[in-house]
């Protein structure tokens, strides 16, 4: 009977844990102004935007090239969320974009090394991430150009230099990758903020 229990509840766990890691950031709605203006958060993080108490105008949360969107202005309440890919998302309130009321949310793609040899893993989306379906990835090495890795990628991850692609990692270089996130053809995301990993 132990062994029977013990599988699903070691499933369960690792589940559990793999959701726990996603977190929140809340962001209010004020009058003329989104606070914080800028979030960073990690690739499955959620931004959360509601009305900031005492705010009154009406407003809603517009991304750039309509990635996403909370709808219509509105005086009432607002209760909206978004799940994130890797990228950097500008977005605004449609009544009040001209007098600055601009925010962005900035997404890192996430680096792992792996425990031998120079590959290393690189996640910019989930299954459950809705800001984007198709992906775009380059890569630098060290200070140099940065150059394609994946182009409309409908994949969430991949390891790099796997089968020598895009190229072979050489041990005590510096590699770095950004990716921006896209609904259609020119409906994407801005560059996300770069990471970087020394092998």
């Amino acid at each position: 009977m132990l062994h029977r229990m013990a599988a699903p509840l070691i499933v369960a766990l690792v589940l559990s844990s793999a959701h726990a890691t996603a977190a929140t950031r809340d962001v209010a709605v004020d009058d003329n102004v989104f606070r914080p203006a800028t979030a960073g958060v990690a690739v499955d993080d959620q931004v959360h935007w509601t009305r900031a108490n005492g705010a009154f105008g009406d407003h809603n949360v517009q991304a750039e090239k309509n990635l996403f969107s909370s709808g219509p202005t509105t005086a009432g309440p607002i209760n909206f969320t978004r799940r994130f890919s890797s990228g950097t998302f500008s977005y605004f309130c449609l009544n009040h974009r001209g007098s600055g009321m601009r925010g962005k949310v900035k997404v890192p793609p996430k680096l792992s090394a792996k425990p031998s040899g120079a590959n290393f893993s690189v996640k910019w989306a989930t299954g459950r991430t809705n800001t984007g379906s198709k992906f775009d990835v380059q890569f630098r090495v060290g200070s140099g150009k940065w150059r394609k890795w994946r182009t409309d990628t409908g994949t969430a991850k991949g390891v790099f230099g796997k089968g020598g692609r895009p190229v072979r990692p050489v041990n005590g270089k510096r590699y770095s990758i950004r990716v921006r996130s896209q609904k259609k053809a020119r409906r994407q995301s801005g560059w996300s903020p770069l990471r970087s990993i020394k092998l």
